[in-house]
């Protein structure tokens, strides 16, 4: 199953995985982008960031009025499927972010919580 199947089709355009900068350097990105049919305009809607050299995921982040819809787990799937290094889980994160990994079934034991910046 790709990793957008689950989704909207007259809504959802795709995953795009590229090479992101960040304050850390060079990091693997994956874009999850919507059309809105009224406007005919593509807005990127979430964000999801993990390490080049070591997979650790850096930052998922999904609209507000997007989430809960399964845009960050697909993002995640696409990160699989890109073929790039797998992507694991911090030991910081947001509550909602464990939730999140509790979710997917691969959550750390323990973490250390922090505070979401949106």
């Amino acid at each position: 199953m790709a990793a957008s199947d689950h989704l909207n089709k007259n809504q959802f355009i795709d995953f795009h995985v590229h090479e992101a900068e960040d304050y850390d350097g060079s990091n693997h990105a994956v874009i999850a982008s919507l059309y809105n049919k009224k406007t005919k305009e593509i807005k990127d809607i979430g964000t999801f960031n993990w390490d080049k050299d070591d997979g650790r995921i850096g930052m998922v982040h999904v609209d507000k009025e997007h989430r809960r819809k399964g845009i960050a787990t697909g993002m995640y799937k696409a990160a699989l499927e890109s073929g790039l290094n797998k992507p694991e889980h911090a030991e910081r994160m947001t509550d909602d972010g464990l939730e999140w990994a509790k979710s997917l079934g691969n959550a750390p034991e323990s973490v250390e919580r922090i505070p979401s910046r949106w």
